[in-house]
């Protein structure tokens, strides 16, 4: 009878134990009971779409960079007695931008000097020269820049020159080259130029010894000897395009098409009545173009350009450094950078470095369209560089001189990488250092301007004559 007992309540015990699992499966974890019990109901389809999605964007990240880090000089130039030189060492270059961001130049007067020969008396004297990629206001300068309450900040400026001859002398000098404007403003009161002059040596291999031309619009340095620079090679990540779609057209309705286009890619389209979403499957880039019912408020400069580098914000998931690059009629253009150097591609290909922004034609600034690669480096093969030896200041005059161009009929002419066009079905991505050519805001590699082709861009927009039949 006790044996009995002793069963019966094992026996009650362990439905207890039962009762109490099932209870608490009902109350705090209903999917796993319906699993145990066989009943598990199947994800719908918009479930599954909608999980894919957060998933992708918890994997992918948008660009961390601020409107303030991608506004920066490309290049530091010192001269020193009759020599200028680059500055190409990364730590020496951060030493100069640390001092100067630390204690800002102050900008409390704007008036223009008028005196023609100022620009080329400060470029003949021992000088710093920050110099920019394009034309920016002054209030999206400061960092640099410490502007006073009265001061306008949509005045254009592409170079900064701090004279390092005197001690006591504060004038540092603001440029915008295509005007040939200066501005004098005044060093930190805090900042010593020995501080600059000490942080750069002589030693320093990463010296680049240059000579001064004059371009188009501004003074363009190339070098005294040939450069030696290392090739990168990278595999890539192809963005999905619903990191995209699921940003534009989030809990609303879109039609979906495909559309061609003048070059025969295929081109599979996103619309509401807002926004249109054109993904280039061939090539893999986006164009983005927004609707609006009506003009928004007047924007500054300043306001335009911060407003374009936003649609950068929300969009670009590239890792690495992005600058603002140029700013012509409405267009802005933000570039991808590697080792202090853009990334451009030949004229015949698309443009895997850029990111361009079109605003509106009025005051407002508003974002008409917006353009962007979907490609981003995935894996730097370190293993694969190769060196390659670019050309010096007399080879590079040899070249223009063969064909007929001066260096004074290029807006610039500076190194970068080219991203090469065998990608190898969008699986990798090599980038070769060489010399690029502006002109009227296009940019040609040094193989390109040796072409015939070349031959009637330089004769119309150069020299001003008609194409051949």
């Amino acid at each position: 009878m006790r044996k009995q007992n002793t069963g019966i309540t094992v026996v009650l015990v362990i439905l207890v134990a039962i009762s109490f699992l099932f209870s608490y499966f009902i109350l705090y974890d209903i999917n796993t009971f319906e699993s145990i019990i066989g009943n598990e109901t199947a994800p719908t389809e918009e479930e599954i779409a909608t999980e894919t999605i957060q998933s992708t964007a918890n994997y992918y990240s948008p660009t961390r960079l601020s409107f303030q880090d991608v506004v920066s000089s490309d290049e530091y130039i010192i001269r020193l007695g009759q020599q200028s030189y680059f500055i190409r060492d990364e730590a020496t270059i951060n030493t100069l931008r640390s001092l100067i961001e630390s204690r800002p130049i102050s900008v409390d007067n704007v008036s223009y000097m008028e005196d023609p020969q100022l620009l080329n008396n400060l470029l003949d004297v021992d000088h710093l020269q920050l110099e920019l990629p394009t034309r920016i206001p002054l209030g999206a300068y400061t960092r640099v820049l410490s502007i006073g309450d009265e001061i306008p900040t949509d005045i254009l400026i592409d170079r900064i020159i701090i004279p390092l001859s005197s001690q006591e002398e504060r004038g540092v000098y603001l440029i915008d080259s295509e005007t040939e404007r200066v501005i004098e403003a005044e060093l930190s009161s805090n900042l010593r130029k020995d501080e600059l002059r000490n942080a750069i040596t002589l030693e320093n291999s990463d010296l680049l010894e240059v000579i001064r031309y004059q371009g188009a619009d501004k003074p363009i340095y190339l070098p005294v000897n040939n450069v030696n620079l290392q090739s990168q090679l990278f595999t890539l990540d192809v963005l999905p395009e619903n990191l995209h779609v699921s940003d534009l057209f989030d809990n609303t309705g879109f039609n979906t098409t495909e559309v061609a286009n003048s070059d025969g890619d295929e081109v599979f389209r996103y619309q509401n009545y807002i926004n249109t979403l054109d993904v280039n499957r061939t090539t893999q880039q986006f164009d983005l173009t927004i609707s609006r019912a009506d003009p928004g408020e007047p924007r500054t400069t300043v306001e335009k350009f911060r407003n374009a580098f936003s649609m950068v914000q929300q969009f670009e998931y590239w890792e690495g450094d992005i600058r603002l690059f140029h700013e012509e009629n409405n267009f802005i253009t933000f570039r991808r950078y590697y080792n202090e150097l853009p990334i451009l591609t030949s004229s015949n290909m698309p443009d895997y470095g850029a990111n361009s922004v079109q605003m509106r034609g009025d005051l407002s600034g508003d974002i008409f369209r917006y353009h962007q690669p979907m490609l981003t480096f995935y894996t730097h093969i370190d293993t694969a560089s190769q060196e390659y030896e670019l050309m010096n200041h007399e080879e590079i005059l040899a070249v223009l001189q063969e064909r007929g161009y001066t260096v004074n009929g290029f807006e610039d002419i500076f190194m970068a990488y080219e991203w090469q066009e065998d990608m190898e079905m969008f699986r990798k991505a090599e980038l070769i250092p060489t010399w690029f050519f502006q002109l009227n805001g296009e940019h040609y590699t040094l193989e390109e301007i040796q072409s015939d082709d070349f031959v009637d861009i330089w004769n119309t927009q150069v020299l001003g004559e008609g194409g051949a039949d």
